[in-house]
């Protein structure tokens, strides 16, 4: 099977995330966590703010609180007429190749987006590259060890990898320097979510209602239907009786000096 180009494999995300398009929200805890607390890193007040990876947009009031013009960049469309149906200036892009002037943007925010991008670094400069002076972006992504259990119970199953795998912390600081010479500054916030469900089936369906399934991978061959969901609930790890999904989240803070 040929490799899939970079591209491709954003237009496998886009595809993927906009077949959830009716269902995200109802399935988005993660995701609401997420948006708040990067809310918090973002200024009072800019006049254009650009939503990059915008989803669904159900949280459109919170950010137009923060600016005069509110515009939603997204690769799918299916998500980006959810945005245009709510009156949102909506434009379809590719994070790795914004179209944007260098030092022309506001502000920026971008929630639980960047993990999915192929060149996680490459969008990281797009971005400070749009930024004017004094302006700030914010994003928030996915680390290694998210979904930790899941892979866990995966591997009393058999020795392939089925979880997607993030990056480690280690890779974001070593950008730290790199950003500080070109004029941004770079500030990283980890923190540790970790969401109860009744089962892994629970898990599986709020992942595929989010559009992000593909962590689940493929099914162990020979074993499929109740046969599967049992022995993998078997082999995933409980706390005090409790079945929890870890999620390594990782917020990032530039400004252009």
């Amino acid at each position: 099977m040929p490799k899939l180009s970079a591209f491709s494999k954003a237009e496998l995300v886009a595809a993927q995330f906009g077949s959830a398009v009716t269902s995200y929200t109802q399935h988005a805890r993660l995701q609401r966590h997420a948006a708040h607390q990067l809310l918090a890193l973002l200024p009072e007040y800019q006049s254009l703010l650009v939503d990059l990876g915008t989803g669904p947009l159900w949280y459109k009031a919170l950010l137009q609180q923060r600016c005069s013009q509110l515009l939603a960049l997204d690769l799918s469309w299916p998500m980006l007429a959810q945005a245009r149906a709510q009156g949102v200036d909506a434009v379809q892009a590719d994070a790795s190749q914004l179209p944007f002037q260098h030092g022309s943007l506001d502000g920026l925010y971008s929630s639980l987006m960047l993990q999915w991008c192929p060149k996680p670094e490459l969008v990281l400069q797009q971005v400070a590259q749009a930024l004017k002076p004094g302006a700030v972006a914010v994003l928030s992504t996915l680390l290694q060890g998210t979904l930790a259990e899941l892979e866990h119970a995966w591997a009393g199953l058999d020795p392939y990898r089925h979880t997607n795998e993030f990056l480690p912390l280690a890779y974001f600081s070593a950008l730290q320097p790199g950003f500080r010479d070109s004029g941004i500054e770079l500030e990283l916030v980890a923190e540790l979510v970790q969401l109860p469900y009744p089962d892994v089936r629970a898990l599986a369906r709020e992942l595929k209602g989010l559009g992000a399934n593909t962590v689940l991978g493929q099914k162990r061959q020979g074993l499929t239907g109740k046969g599967f969901w049992q022995q993998l609930e078997l082999q995933y790890p409980r706390q005090q009786g409790l079945l929890l999904a870890s999620y390594q989240l990782l917020y990032l803070r530039m400004r252009r000096l």
